[in-house]
């Protein structure tokens, strides 16, 4: 096992023998299909390309720590193969770099805006947000869906207004939820 600089350990999900590189994806072979006839990649599972990589300048440490990139890839990796806690958890401890990497994120807004914005920040949060609720869905936890879609719905809501595409989005996910409870008619 390797520490990142931090001190953080980064594990592997995957044996490194069977990895297979598809337009700047790594994935494990066991994790890939390609759909037959009348059949969905990974048994219908959505990829979810929130993901932001910068690469660092020559002597400089990267722009934006991975940390949180590995834990939302390996959250949705075993949100395919079906293991809803353990993808809950890793896009909680995706969320949890998140807030701890805000500062490194604001200084870097402040020294490059043209590489990041507040902007990108909050809606990486978003989409880990959404991507938990779905998750928390999946698994039967319609009641901490419904928390974490309300929490997500927030931070779109404070982003883009209340006319935004984006929202009306936030505001059907939520829906489906409450509809899901068997509560239709709020």
């Amino acid at each position: 096992a390797q520490r990142h600089a931090r001190g953080r350990l980064l594990r592997p999900f995957a044996e490194a023998d069977h990895v297979v590189a598809a337009d700047c994806l790594v994935a494990a072979e066991q994790f890939v299909a390609l759909p037959l006839a009348g059949e969905d990649a990974l048994g219908g599972a959505a990829l979810d390309a929130g993901a932001l990589v910068e690469l660092a300048p020559a002597l400089e440490r990267p722009r934006f720590d991975l940390d949180a990139v590995v834990a939302r890839a390996r959250s949705d990796a075993l949100r395919a193969r079906g293991k809803y806690a353990e993808a809950e958890k890793a896009m909680e401890t995706a969320l949890q770099f998140y807030e701890q990497d805000r500062p490194m994120f604001d200084e870097r807004v402040r020294n490059n805006p043209t590489a990041f914005s507040e902007d990108s920040y909050a809606r990486l949060k978003e989409v880990a947000k959404f991507s938990l609720a779905r998750i928390q869905q999946k698994a039967g936890r319609l009641q901490a869906a419904e928390r974490t879609q309300r929490e997500a719905l927030q931070l779109t809501l404070e982003r883009l207004g209340r006319y935004h595409i984006e929202t009306g989005r936030a505001v059907m996910s939520l829906a489906s939820v409450i509809a899901e409870q068997g509560r239709s008619a709020e």
